[in-house]
């Protein structure tokens, strides 16, 4: 069963000099192991089709039920020059996601 990732969390982006940081957090904690299990860096970097091009990190904070997603842009630009992307572009392409819920009804 496809869950609507706006379902179970909520998301926060940033852009700070060449990082893109997307934070995933879940509305209720029993909600993170779903999280932690379906979100991969293979499924953002589809998700975001074009928006972003490069390695992405995946971080892991548990006791905040959260999942951290990292790029880092290599351009020729000056040192802490902010990549020119639309931030809500990546917010809203995130909120559009789904993900594999194996029955799961969340509390919200």
């Amino acid at each position: 069963m496809k869950i609507p990732l706006h379902q179970i969390a909520h998301t926060h982006v940033s852009v700070q000099g060449p990082r893109i940081n997307i934070s995933v957090i879940a509305w209720n904690e029993s909600d993170y192991v779903l999280l932690a299990e379906s979100l991969s860096t293979g499924k953002v970097r589809m998700s975001l089709d074009n928006l972003i091009h490069g390695s992405i990190l995946r971080y892991e904070l548990p006791n905040i039920s959260s999942l951290n997603f990292v790029y880092v842009q290599n351009h020729d630009g000056m040192a802490g020059e902010k990549i020119p992307i639309d931030i809500q572009k990546i917010a809203d392409k995130f909120m559009q996601m789904e993900i594999e819920g194996n029955g799961h009804e969340s509390e919200n």
